[in-house]
């Protein structure tokens, strides 16, 4: 019965290039002598070992994340009884720093307080001749306000290659918001928004994948206010926590499992 042993330590390399790191793996193939096709026995153990070329390897090497792809396998034999093994691997989407992009964009919301969050408050004092109303001449009237403001999104952009469509990640992130700071931004608050997308230049094998985050500092929560049926602005007297406030309407994910596999993106941003 023939076995494969792998990972000599003679014949072994590492090679690191533009594309990524990879690797020459050596091994031997034993229990060959009575085995009259010693060539497709040899093979065969090693695929039922690793697998055929195009197969994966994973795993980590001095820190850094094996993923690489078989690209040959070599045998040549030594004894009738053993065969050595040669294994190439590499990557096919490499572990590259992903490209980053910073931009920004203004949005509007609709507040009721100012920049130090003191309520806005609007009084009016009828005059005593009033004519449309006899009960509000001479009366100072108090109320709330709600004026538009805009705020600051800090837009970040980062690709890179993958080998798995996004899809899932897409389904699963999008739409969502972080739990806390991420590699991207390690001390961003919690609460900021994403978009995934990807496309394929070679029918599935690899994809360029996109991911947009949506930064507020003050995070994602909307605020609700009560506003006065009677007038149609919020009373100057909410209490906070009763008559305004935060509503969480997105789902927290950990943004970081996006990123396991991107090695060197880490400390990039």
């Amino acid at each position: 019965m023939s076995e494969i042993t792998l990972d000599l330590i003679e014949g072994a390399e590492v090679i690191r290039t533009r594309d990524g790191l990879e690797y020459e793996r050596t091994g031997t193939v034993s229990g060959l002598a009575d085995i009259p096709d010693k060539y497709t026995a040899a093979f065969c153990a090693v695929l039922d070992g690793v697998g055929d070329v195009g197969a994966w390897w994973n795993g980590t090497l001095a820190g850094y994340q094996i993923n690489a792809q078989l690209e040959t396998i070599r045998l040549k034999p030594e004894t009738s009884d053993i065969w050595n093994v040669k294994l190439s691997y590499k990557p096919k989407y490499p572990y590259e720093q992903a490209q980053i992009e910073v931009g920004g964009s203004l949005a509007q919301v609709q507040t009721n307080k100012d920049v130090d969050g003191i309520p806005i408050t609007l009084s009016y004092t009828y005059p005593v001749d009033y004519p449309l109303d006899e009960r509000k001449r001479g009366k100072t009237i108090t109320q709330g306000g709600m004026v538009p403001k805009r705020i600051n999104e800090t837009v970040l952009t980062f690709s890179g290659r993958e080998a798995a469509s996004p899809l899932n990640k897409s389904i699963y992130y999008k739409g969502t918001v972080n739990n806390g700071g991420w590699v991207g931004m390690p001390d961003a608050e919690a609460r900021t928004c994403t978009d995934i997308t990807g496309k394929s230049n070679d029918g599935g094998e690899t994809y360029e994948v996109t991911y947009v985050f949506e930064y507020r500092k003050d995070g994602w929560d909307e605020t609700a206010v009560f506003i006065n049926p009677d007038d149609g602005k919020p009373p100057q007297d909410l209490v906070d926590g009763v008559g305004i406030k935060p509503v969480i309407n997105y789902t927290e994910t950990e943004f970081n499992d996006m990123f396991d596999h991107w090695t060197d993106f880490r400390g990039v941003a």
